[in-house]
Protein backbone atom coordinates (compact mmCIF):
# COMPACT_ATOMS: atom_id res chain seq x y z
CA UNK A 1 0.00 0.00 0.00
CA UNK A 2 2.67 2.42 1.04
CA UNK A 3 4.55 1.61 -2.71
CA UNK A 4 1.22 2.70 -3.89
CA UNK A 5 0.64 5.58 -2.29
CA UNK A 6 4.00 6.54 -3.38
CA UNK A 7 4.01 6.08 -6.68
CA UNK A 8 0.56 7.87 -6.89
CA UNK A 9 2.53 10.82 -5.18
CA UNK A 10 0.57 10.82 -1.89
CA UNK A 11 3.57 11.08 0.22
CA UNK A 12 2.22 11.93 3.52
CA UNK A 13 0.02 8.65 3.17
CA UNK A 14 2.69 6.62 2.22
CA UNK A 15 4.91 7.86 4.97
CA UNK A 16 2.13 7.05 7.73
CA UNK A 17 2.22 3.23 6.03
CA UNK A 18 5.78 3.13 5.65
CA UNK A 19 5.98 3.70 9.16
CA UNK A 20 3.18 1.48 9.81
CA UNK A 21 5.46 -1.67 8.17
CA UNK A 22 8.73 -0.16 9.77
CA UNK A 23 7.82 -0.06 13.58
CA UNK A 24 4.09 -1.86 14.06
CA UNK A 25 5.19 -5.37 13.60
CA UNK A 26 7.75 -8.04 14.74
CA UNK A 27 11.22 -7.23 12.65
CA UNK A 28 11.15 -8.21 9.24
CA UNK A 29 13.12 -8.61 6.42
CA UNK A 30 12.13 -5.37 5.16
CA UNK A 31 11.59 -3.22 8.45
CA UNK A 32 14.81 -0.75 8.02
CA UNK A 33 13.80 -0.68 4.01
CA UNK A 34 10.30 0.76 5.47
CA UNK A 35 11.26 2.94 7.77
CA UNK A 36 14.07 4.71 5.37
CA UNK A 37 11.48 4.69 2.99
CA UNK A 38 9.20 6.69 5.65
CA UNK A 39 11.97 9.49 5.75
CA UNK A 40 12.36 9.43 2.39
CA UNK A 41 8.82 9.77 1.41
CA UNK A 42 7.93 12.64 4.56
CA UNK A 43 10.94 14.48 2.23
CA UNK A 44 9.48 14.53 -0.64
CA UNK A 45 6.33 15.69 1.17
CA UNK A 46 8.23 18.41 2.15
CA UNK A 47 8.83 19.45 -1.03
CA UNK A 48 5.02 19.38 -2.37
CA UNK A 49 3.16 20.89 0.49
CA UNK A 50 2.46 24.89 0.44
CA UNK A 51 4.24 26.69 2.89
CA UNK A 52 2.48 26.84 5.47
CA UNK A 53 2.59 23.37 6.41
CA UNK A 54 6.30 22.79 5.83
CA UNK A 55 7.06 23.83 9.52
CA UNK A 56 4.79 20.83 10.87
CA UNK A 57 6.16 18.77 8.01
CA UNK A 58 9.67 19.15 8.57
CA UNK A 59 8.45 18.37 12.55
CA UNK A 60 7.66 15.22 10.74
CA UNK A 61 10.56 14.42 8.73
CA UNK A 62 12.60 14.81 11.72
CA UNK A 63 10.87 12.69 14.13
CA UNK A 64 10.90 9.99 11.53
CA UNK A 65 14.86 10.34 10.55
CA UNK A 66 15.34 9.85 14.30
CA UNK A 67 13.17 7.46 14.86
CA UNK A 68 15.01 5.69 12.15
CA UNK A 69 18.45 5.95 13.12
CA UNK A 70 17.46 4.56 16.55
CA UNK A 71 15.65 1.14 15.44
CA UNK A 72 18.29 0.57 12.23
CA UNK A 73 21.42 2.00 13.55
CA UNK A 74 22.80 -0.98 10.96
CA UNK A 75 21.04 0.77 7.78
CA UNK A 76 24.47 1.96 5.93
CA UNK A 77 22.17 5.67 5.45
CA UNK A 78 21.34 5.46 9.15
CA UNK A 79 24.15 7.78 10.27
CA UNK A 80 23.36 10.37 6.84
CA UNK A 81 19.83 10.38 8.06
CA UNK A 82 20.43 11.27 11.38
CA UNK A 83 22.78 14.14 10.51
CA UNK A 84 19.97 15.63 8.24
CA UNK A 85 17.73 15.54 10.54
CA UNK A 86 20.84 17.70 13.22
CA UNK A 87 20.65 20.01 10.97
CA UNK A 88 17.13 20.84 10.27
CA UNK A 89 16.46 21.25 13.60
CA UNK A 90 19.57 23.66 13.18
CA UNK A 91 17.74 25.33 10.59
CA UNK A 92 14.76 25.53 12.76
CA UNK A 93 17.05 27.19 15.50
CA UNK A 94 16.08 24.94 17.72
CA UNK A 95 19.81 24.76 18.91
CA UNK A 96 19.53 22.92 22.08
CA UNK A 97 17.70 19.77 20.53
CA UNK A 98 20.14 20.58 17.40
CA UNK A 99 23.75 20.34 20.33
CA UNK A 100 21.50 17.16 21.67
CA UNK A 101 21.33 15.21 18.66
CA UNK A 102 24.62 16.22 17.22
CA UNK A 103 26.18 14.33 20.14
CA UNK A 104 24.05 11.61 19.94
CA UNK A 105 25.09 11.17 16.61
CA UNK A 106 28.45 11.42 17.34
CA UNK A 107 28.22 8.56 20.16
CA UNK A 108 26.28 6.31 18.01
CA UNK A 109 28.30 6.37 14.90
CA UNK A 110 32.08 7.61 15.36
CA UNK A 111 33.47 5.47 12.65
CA UNK A 112 30.95 7.67 10.13
CA UNK A 113 33.00 9.10 7.29
CA UNK A 114 34.60 12.43 8.14
CA UNK A 115 32.52 14.30 6.03
CA UNK A 116 29.29 13.42 7.93
CA UNK A 117 31.26 14.11 11.42
CA UNK A 118 33.10 17.25 10.07
CA UNK A 119 29.37 18.77 9.77
CA UNK A 120 27.95 17.14 12.47
CA UNK A 121 30.67 19.28 14.55
CA UNK A 122 29.83 21.86 12.92
CA UNK A 123 25.94 21.75 13.68
CA UNK A 124 27.32 21.67 17.38
CA UNK A 125 29.67 24.26 17.86
CA UNK A 126 26.78 26.97 15.68
CA UNK A 127 24.42 25.86 18.13
CA UNK A 128 26.53 26.37 21.20
CA UNK A 129 27.63 29.30 19.92
CA UNK A 130 24.28 30.94 19.90
CA UNK A 131 23.76 29.31 23.26
CA UNK A 132 26.26 31.52 24.24
CA UNK A 133 28.05 28.21 25.51
CA UNK A 134 30.88 29.08 23.98
CA UNK A 135 33.78 26.66 25.31
CA UNK A 136 31.56 24.31 23.81
CA UNK A 137 31.33 26.45 20.87
CA UNK A 138 34.81 26.31 20.81
CA UNK A 139 35.34 22.30 21.17
CA UNK A 140 32.98 22.03 18.22
CA UNK A 141 35.20 24.46 15.93
CA UNK A 142 38.47 22.72 17.11
CA UNK A 143 37.05 19.05 15.92
CA UNK A 144 35.87 21.10 12.50
CA UNK A 145 39.00 22.13 11.97
CA UNK A 146 40.65 18.77 12.53
CA UNK A 147 38.28 17.20 10.34
CA UNK A 148 38.84 19.86 7.49
CA UNK A 149 41.29 19.43 4.67
CA UNK A 150 44.02 22.27 4.91
CA UNK A 151 43.01 23.86 1.15
CA UNK A 152 39.23 23.68 2.12
CA UNK A 153 37.51 26.94 1.27
CA UNK A 154 36.07 27.59 4.37
CA UNK A 155 38.68 26.52 6.81
CA UNK A 156 39.20 30.59 7.40
CA UNK A 157 35.61 30.99 8.10
CA UNK A 158 36.21 28.15 10.97
CA UNK A 159 39.45 29.49 12.26
CA UNK A 160 37.07 33.21 12.94
CA UNK A 161 34.44 31.45 14.60
CA UNK A 162 36.66 29.35 16.84
CA UNK A 163 38.76 32.62 17.18
CA UNK A 164 35.09 34.44 18.12
CA UNK A 165 34.19 31.53 20.58
CA UNK A 166 37.20 31.99 22.61
CA UNK A 167 37.11 35.74 22.55
CA UNK A 168 33.77 35.75 24.00
CA UNK A 169 34.69 33.31 26.66
CA UNK A 170 36.94 36.45 27.30
CA UNK A 171 34.29 38.90 27.52
CA UNK A 172 32.01 36.52 29.83
CA UNK A 173 35.08 36.45 32.49
CA UNK A 174 35.89 40.07 31.93
CA UNK A 175 31.74 40.85 32.83
CA UNK A 176 32.12 38.32 36.32
CA UNK A 177 35.59 40.77 37.01
CA UNK A 178 37.93 38.04 36.73
CA UNK A 179 39.89 40.08 34.77
CA UNK A 180 42.62 37.06 34.93
CA UNK A 181 40.75 34.34 33.08
CA UNK A 182 39.52 37.10 30.62
CA UNK A 183 43.02 38.16 30.09
CA UNK A 184 44.12 34.42 29.60
CA UNK A 185 41.13 34.19 26.96
CA UNK A 186 42.30 36.96 25.41
CA UNK A 187 45.71 35.98 24.84
CA UNK A 188 44.87 32.73 23.46
CA UNK A 189 42.77 34.07 20.55
CA UNK A 190 46.58 35.04 19.16
CA UNK A 191 47.84 31.73 19.54
CA UNK A 192 44.67 29.62 18.68
CA UNK A 193 43.60 32.13 15.33
CA UNK A 194 46.41 34.78 14.81
CA UNK A 195 45.18 35.48 11.90
CA UNK A 196 41.83 36.45 12.85
CA UNK A 197 40.29 39.96 13.38
CA UNK A 198 39.71 39.30 16.92
CA UNK A 199 43.38 38.64 17.02
CA UNK A 200 44.16 41.82 15.46
CA UNK A 201 42.08 43.60 17.73
CA UNK A 202 43.99 42.39 20.59
CA UNK A 203 47.46 43.69 18.58
CA UNK A 204 46.00 47.40 18.46
CA UNK A 205 44.84 47.41 22.16
CA UNK A 206 48.54 46.92 23.34
CA UNK A 207 50.02 50.27 24.29
CA UNK A 208 52.75 51.89 21.99
CA UNK A 209 56.13 52.39 24.10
Amino acid sequence: MAELLLENKSFGQAALEYEHAAYDYSFHEKSSAAGYAAVYAYRENLAAVVQDEKDRVKREVIRSSLKFAEAFPKHEKAALVMEAAADDIYGMKDYAFAVTTGRKLLNKFPAAEPKLLRSTWLIIAHSSFELAKFNEAEEGYLNVLQLSAENDKTRADVVENLAASIYKQGEQASKLSDFKTAADHFLRVAQSAPASKYALRQITMVPLH
